[in-house]
């Protein structure tokens, strides 16, 4: 190979970069406004990995879209919205760590709020947002993400 080649060889491995598809479900804009701007830090920062991010404050449309494409983790907050007496983020949790392997991270101030506390695994986290980076969950997505373990369950 010559080196021409190689230089070529090596800017096609550095111009494609791998995307990674996570859904937030979080109610509050603040919190999805210090997300969205991490998120885009990371994609102005990593040539090699981009992260495509879609919001939700409800379940209303996970479903679907769980059944569309690929998804690579799930951000979850345990309770969403003022009204939400019974804390809905556990039954979106309990419904996708049955019937789905997409890896969660619970992200919640109300951690106390769990119904149930799963083992931490490498697919399953739970943080108290105050006590974690929401660039170690990027960390943490990437590093999953790059094992190929979303690739074969993601979908």
């Amino acid at each position: 190979m010559t080196e021409n080649e190689i230089t070529s060889l090596a800017e096609n491995i550095l111009d494609t970069s791998e995307l990674i598809n996570i859904v937030v479900i979080e109610d509050d804009d603040v919190q999805v406004e210090i997300y969205k701007d991490a998120i885009d830090e990371n994609n102005c920062d990593s040539e090699a990995i981009k992260i495509n991010a879609m919001y939700l404050k409800n379940d209303d449309k996970l479903n679907s879209i769980l059944s569309e494409r690929r998804i690579d983790a799930l951000i979850i907050d345990l309770n969403l919205g003022p009204a939400d007496k019974a804390n809905s983020g556990n039954d979106i949790i309990e419904k996708v760590y049955m019937y789905k392997r997409i890896p969660i991270f619970v992200l919640s101030g109300n951690l106390n709020r769990l119904r149930e506390r799963r083992e931490i695994t490498s697919i399953y986290r739970e943080y108290n947002r105050s006590d974690v980076s929401f660039y170690k969950i990027i960390d943490e997505i990437k590093k999953i993400f790059l094992t190929g373990y979303t690739k074969v369950f993601g979908h």
